[in-house]
Formats: structure tokens, C-alpha cells, sequence
């Protein structure tokens, strides 16, 4: 009789229940052509093994770039555990090699140090299993339960290793009753919550909100208070904080797990893709896809940093659940840069899909790749499209899943007329923009004459706004200048240029002031973001002007932090708004990364530190700095007042500066320091244009309360990380102190000068 019954019940679990059923109905309809679904398909293999090639040998562990740094994050094993699953569905990986590498990364995930079950944001590839000093755990945590998540539901070999990482998650204690909020992250050093809350519904931590409401820790009204605040772009409704936060990954990453198309956050994502289709053809632009990534300069171009001029491939491909025609399109006009060319690795090559972002103006790549973060959300989703939602219903199968969308069932349900409309945008061709008669546009006269002279003694901005009084401008697409520096009253190499439309702003900075006139032409797709820390006050500065039929102002900042020179005067002639065929365009692109050196005064001298404009500090955590101007041997000096801790811990502290600056066969840099407090290391670096960091390392010398001088010459300068190993021209210079005995210390440094000409020497 016992047997009967466990015949029973082992062909009741084998019937599907209402939920089974649920996923066998179809999810996804390829509405692609058998070309084009052919020429994902092929992408996304060439892809995943982008992916699967940037692993960390000791842990498993993804690495963050294609550099193979020490550190990865959270964000990252989490999308690299979904693709694994994506990868074995589609064929790419045989299943019990995917079960040893999820294994793998499980394992080396146990041995790491938690805090009530999550683990800080960055953590070392090589398996060290003490969490790094003052790194907090915040929302990227998200991303690491939901690959958690997908693992145990496609490998139940691994789902009580799965189940003994998810379960010890306290979910609880990123909700306080007392204000209904959830907290972005805790301070693992400070022992505190984070001052900050997961307050956006269309932000990359709406998936951890689900979580803490999925678990039975907040209740589901707690989903309500998330913020639904839109800015209006082509008459489309696009929840904050949409280009200024990010782009379109912080809207479409939660997505690749919870089929949100018939949400309103889904249908706010569609219309952000929209509108930067829309933004491609009203600003001439062949490619759309605009999303944090990093630059062609190798810098990463995040919250409020996008740029009109950098595209990057997985912003449309997070599109394609919503768009799959106009997204093939784009990818296939997005090759013609040479994105997808083969990687060449120690003189093999290899065919890893598409770079991270190409500049469409001066068709400069970026000849790197964010192998899981930027590569596995275009994978992901177009594992979902090609696999009927694949991950979406492997999520789904969760029992903590399930209860989540019960609970927030409202939030769920169906709004097929969603999916209408973003049918019928996928099939219906854009009209074509008609501007044949803006050839011989006459342009746009805002200004004859300006003279700034500025003074940042106080360290506050100097602004000199122009008003546009509503003018349209929306025929044109460059902004023109006259500009030329005084050398007797000095100038800034570089300054900010502000444009305010009826709705939205965007900044350019420019660089490369001379004391020779010059007429400068900025196409205005080259503008972009604030870069402020983000308020709502600025949401509407992430640099993408949708609509310039009514400019407020035209605004020349000179921002203590930006500027070269702290006290100066520019002149500026001939403002105006040009419209430009596509070879003056083009021109007028190419020559902005042309740009004249940083202005070397009397000696050669780079910086007598009469400010300490343009100098920004950074510190590791558990290590202070203070950057105070203090009297100099000659003049000013600036001087670090440095706490390193312990020693035997790799703490630092730096200061840098944009200075631009080609550099001959020989040279030299030449500075005087006066040292006090323990031995430590002082870093001279050097960061080309590519992003390669090179210097010179010393010990701090022991100077007695006197000044001595630092003479470090071209030979004395060695390749240290990232990019190429070939150095000409440096964007940056940067003075760092890091441990060797730790401690305390206080380091002046007065007179750089950079010096050309061996006979100078």
C-alpha cells in the first residue's frame, strides 16, 4: 500500500501545476527575420565567450574588465552565474562544465566574510576571504541573489549550496518601519545603515526593493512609495532618473530577471528607448544607445557623466524585448565602427562580440570590454528574446519569486495594449528628418564680445550666463566661439560651457585655451552630462537636450574643480549657432580632440599652487587626507596632511589634475617637497589618453624640515597598469602617498614645472 502511494505522489509531482503551466505558454514572438534572429544567435555566442574567457582561475570569480584586476563585484558574479545558465540552454557550454564553474564560484562565495549573509560590493578575485576595509555593502547586492536564485532553479545539484548562500540573507534589516523606507546599503566599517534609500522605482535597485518585500520584511505597500517622478523627452513619459542616472541599463538591468514589459516601469524603459531613437535622428546620429560605460578615453562614463557622442551596444540591446527590428538595425550600424572587430591577446584572436562604446564622431573605439557587467547584460537579453524568456521563467519558478509578484500582483498584471504600441513602433519606419534647406542656415549670432575674468580665491564658481530668450535652435547642431586666454593676467586651459533648453540641460567641457585666438566649433551632440551628485533639482542635466525649439541660456563656468588656473581672463568672441554639413561636422569633431597643451608658465612651471584649482583628492577607505595651501619655498606649496593607519595595509591617498601634455623624447618633471611622519611611498603618475597609468615610485624622503628637489626624468618613468605600454601624451597627473610603514604624515609640494628640453635639465 506504501508503495502505491509513493507511485502516486511521484506521478503528481511529475504533472505540471498551474505555475508550470503558466511557463509553458509562449513568452517571447521572434518577430525577426530568419536573418537577423541567425545574426543574434551568433552574436550571442560570440559574446558568451568574451564572458566565460575573463575568469579568475583561484575563484571562479568574473573579472570586472578585460584588465583582470584584483577586485570584482557583486553585480558581476551574479550576471556571470545567469549566463552560465543562458549559455548551457542555448548550447554554448556542455551542462556538467557550467555546473563545475557555478560550483566553483559557490564554493569560493562560502569561504567568503559576510555581513548577516551579503557580502560588500567589491570583493578580490583571488579568493581573500577578509572583506576590504570601508567597503560597504549597497544595493549592487541585488544582482548575486538573483544569479543565486537562477542557478539553484536550471542545477539542482547546486541548489543546497544556492539555498545556504540565499537563506542567510537578512533581508530585514534594509527596511525601517519607522519612515517605510529600505536603506541603501550598510557601512561595514562604521557599523551603520547607509544614509541613503533605494527610493527610485525605475532605478537598478528596484530588484533589492523586491527582495526585501519577496522575503516577508517590508510589506508590499512599501512598493507604492517607490518614486515615479518623469521628465517629459518627444512627448514620452520617462520615469527619473533617466539619462542623467545612467541611461538605460539602470532601468532595463532589473528587467533581465522579472518580465516587466506590460509594467509601467517596462513601458518607461520602452519609451527611454524610444526617445533616444527619436534623440539619434533629430541629432543626425546613424547609432542610438546611450548607458554608462566606459569612454574611448578609458574612463567609465556613469551617473550623470553620458556623453551625446559615446553609444554603447548593450544600451540597445537591453531594448530588443520591446524593439527586436529596430535593435538588429542599430547593432548592424553599430559594427561599421569596427565594435566588432576580432581582440587580438598576445597575438591570437579572438571573436568576443562587441567592444564597450565607440565616440560616433571621431570613430575612436573603446578597446575594452566590461566583460560581465556591460557584455552579460546584452547576453542576458538576448538569451531572452532568442529563448522564449529564458531567465524570466527560470526566476520565476522560485517559491520566493512567486510570492514576490503575488504580492505586488497590481504592479503585474497585464497591460497587453503596452505591447501593441511597442509593436507597432517596431514595424513603423521613422520619417525621414528634411533639413536640405539648413545648408546655407545663416547662423544663430548670441554674442560679439565677452571678457570673463575670473578669481577662485574663494573657491566658488565664476559664471558668465548669456540668455538665449527662448531662441530655436533646433535647425542647428554646432555651437561657435572666438576664444583666446591673456597670458599676462593668466588662463585656464580648460573651462565648462552650459546649455539649458526648455527642459533639460547639457555641459561640455572644453579644453585646450591658448593665448592665440582661436575659433572653436562644438557639435552639440558632444555635450553631455552635469556630473553633480544627483538632486532633483539637476535630473534634468544628463546632457541630452530633447528639445531646442525654446533655449533658456548659454552659460561659461569656471568651476574650481575643472579649471587649470584659479585666477585668469578669457576673451570670447562671435557666439553663435551653426548648422553644419556632414564634412564640417565631421571636421569640427575631429579637430575637438586636437587640443593644445596645458600652458607652461615662466621656468616651465605647470602649477606654483597660487590655488589649488583643478587638484581633486581621493583616499582609500580607512585612510584620510586633508589638502590644505600653505606658504612654499616660493609662493604657495600644497600640502597633505595624511593618515595611513597600521601598516601592512594597502592604503592610500592621491591627489590629481587634468594636464594635458605631449611629451618629447626627453623630459623631466621637477618639484620640491618637504616631508614629515613615517616612511611611506610617493607615487609620481602619469595617465595617457588611452587610460595607461605610468610613474615613479619612491620613498618619501626624510627632509629635516628643509626643502629638497625631485627631478624624475623620462627614464625614470615605467608602464604600471591598463591600456597600452606606449606613452606621448598624458591627460592627467596625479601625486599619491601609500603605505609602507603606514602612519601618519604631512607631505608639501611646491613648483612643478615639466620641463621640454634636455639642455634645461
Amino acid at each position: 500500500m506504501r508503495n502505491k502511494s509513493a507511485l502516486l505522489v511521484a506521478l503528481l509531482l511529475m504533472l505540471p501545476g498551474p505555475a508550470d503551466l503558466l511557463y509553458a505558454q509562449p513568452r517571447i514572438e521572434i518577430t525577426t527575420p530568419e536573418a537577423d534572429t541567425k545574426y543574434l544567435l551568433a552574436l550571442a555566442k560570440d559574446t558568451w565567450a568574451n564572458i566565460d574567457f575573463y575568469v579568475a582561475p583561484e575563484t571562479g570569480f568574473p573579472y570586472d574588465t578585460d584588465q583582470k584586476g584584483d577586485i570584482t563585484n557583486t553585480t558581476n558574479i551574479g550576471l556571470y552565474l545567469t549566463s552560465l545558465v543562458a549559455a548551457t540552454e542555448m548550447g554554448f557550454i556542455p551542462r556538467e562544465e557550467a555546473i563545475k564553474k557555478a560550483g566553483k564560484i559557490l564554493d569560493s562565495l562560502g569561504k567568503l566574510e559576510h555581513w548577516n549573509g551579503f557580502f560588500v560590493n567589491w570583493i578580490s578575485v583571488k579568493g581573500i576571504t577578509k572583506a576590504t576595509e570601508g567597503v560597504s555593502a549597497v544595493s549592487d547586492f541585488n544582482k548575486l541573489p538573483a544569479g543565486l536564485i537562477i542557478t539553484r532553479q536550471e542545477f539542482p545539484e547546486l541548489r543546497d549550496k544556492c539555498s545556504a548562500l540565499l537563506d542567510r540573507m537578512n533581508w530585514s534589516i534594509f527596511y525601517d518601519p519607522g519612515t517605510k523606507r529600505m536603506y541603501g546599503g550598510y557601512d561595514v566599517v562604521r557599523k551603520q545603515m547607509s544614509a541613503w534609500n533605494m527610493d527610485l522605482l525605475a532605478a537598478d535597485t528596484r530588484l533589492a526593493s523586491f527582495f526585501v518585500i519577496a522575503s516577508g520584511a517590508a510589506p508590499a505597500e512599501t512598493w507604492n512609495t517607490l518614486r515615479r517622478e518623469t521628465e517629459e523627452h518627444y512627448g514620452l513619459k520617462v520615469m527619473i532618473p533617466s539619462w542623467y542616472g545612467g541611461g538605460i541599463f539602470m532601468q532595463g538591468i532589473c528587467g533581465l530577471f522579472l518580465d516587466e514589459r506590460e509594467t509601467i516601469t517596462g513601458k518607461s524603459m520602452a519609451d527611454f528607448a524610444y526617445a533616444q531613437m527619436l534623440y539619434a535622428r533629430e541629432s543626425e546620429s546613424p547609432v542610438w544607445g546611450w548607458s554608462s560605460s566606459t569612454s574611448p578615453w578609458s574612463d567609465y562614463l556613469g551617473w550623470g557623466g553620458l556623453r551625446g557622442n559615446v553609444v554603447t551596444p548593450h544600451a540597445s540591446a537591453l531594448a530588443i524585448i520591446y524593439y527586436p527590428n529596430k535593435v538588429v538595425e542599430n547593432l548592424k550600424n553599430l559594427e561599421r565602427y569596427g565594435l566588432r572587430s576580432e581582440f587580438e591577446i598576445t597575438g591570437k584572436r579572438y571573436a568576443f562580440g562587441f567592444r564597450d562604446a565607440v565616440d560616433i564622431d571621431s570613430k575612436q573605439i573603446a578597446n575594452a570590454y566590461l566583460t560581465a557587467l556591460d557584455q552579460g547584460m546584452l547576453f542576458i537579453s538576448l538569451a531572452n528574446y532568442l529563448k522564449d524568456g529564458l531567465i524570466w521563467k527560470t526566476f520565476e519558478k522560485d517559491p520566493m519569486v512567486q510570492r514576490g509578484r503575488e504580492l505586488l500582483k497590481d504592479y503585474f498584471s497585464p497591460h497587453p495594449d503596452y505591447r501593441d504600441i511597442y509593436r507597432k513602433r517596431d514595424t513603423t519606419p521613422f520619417e525621414p528628418l528634411r533639413r536640405g534647406e539648413d545648408v546655407n542656415l545663416a547662423p544663430l549670432i548670441v554674442e560679439d564680445s565677452y571678457v570673463m575674468g575670473y578669481d577662485l580665491t574663494s573657491a566658488k564658481p565664476a559664471s558668465f550666463p548669456k540668455d538665449l530668450n527662448s531662441a530655436d535652435v533646433s535647425r542647428y547642431n554646432a555651437l561657435s566661439f572666438d576664444v583666446m586666454g591673456d597670458r599676462n593676467s593668466r588662463y585656464t586651459h580648460s573651462f565648462r560651457i552650459e546649455l539649458e533648453g526648455k527642459n533639460n540641460g547639457a555641459v561640455y567641457k572644453f579644453r585646450g585655451v591658448t593665448d592665440k585666438w582661436q575659433k572653436i566649433v562644438i557639435p552639440l551632440r558632444e555635450f553631455g552630462g552635469a556630473n553633480m551628485s544627483y538632486n532633483p533639482t539637476y535630473s534634468y542635466w544628463g546632457g541630452f537636450i530633447t528639445d531646442r525649439t525654446k533655449m533658456k541660456k548659454i552659460n561659461f563656468n569656471f568651476d574650481f574643480s575643472q579649471v587649470s588656473e584659479g585666477k585668469g581672463k578669457i576673451y570670447i568672441n562671435n557666439i553663435a549657432f551653426e548648422h553644419l554639413d556632414n564634412a564640417a561636422f565631421q571636421q569640427a569633431a575631429l579637430s575637438l580632440n586636437n587640443f593644445a597643451d596645458s600652458p607652461l608658465w615662466e621656468g616651465g612651471t605647470l602649477d606654483d599652487f597660487a590655488t589649488k584649482a583643478g587638484w581633486n583628492q581621493a583616499q582609500s577607505q580607512n585612510a584620510s587626507l586633508n589638502l590644505n595651501l600653505v606658504p612654499g619655498r616660493e609662493g604657495n606649496a600644497l600640502e597633505l596632511v595624511y593618515d595611513l593607519g597600521g601598516g601592512g595595509q594597502a592604503r592610500w591617498v592621491a591627489i590629481e589634475k587634468d594636464m594635458y601634455l605631449t611629451l618629447p623624447e626627453k623630459y623631466a618633471f621637477k618639484f620640491f617637497v618637504k616631508a614629515d611622519g613615517d616612511t611611506n611611498v610617493l607615487e609620481l603618475k602619469l595617465i595617457d589618453m588611452n587610460g595607461s597609468t605610468f610613474g615613479k615610485k619612491l620613498d618619501i624622503p626624510s627632509t629635516n624640515g628643509e626643502w629638497k628637489e625631485i627631478t624624475i626624468d623620462a627614464a625614470d618613468v615605467s608602464y604600471l597598469w591598463g591600456g597600452d605600454r606606449r606613452l606621448d601624451r598624458i591627460r592627467r597627473l596625479s601625486f599619491a602617498v601609500s603605505t609602507k610603514s603606514g602612519g601618519k604624515g604631512k607631505l608639501l609640494i611646491n613648483k612643478l614645472r615639466f620641463l621640454r628640453q634636455p639642455a634645461l635639465m
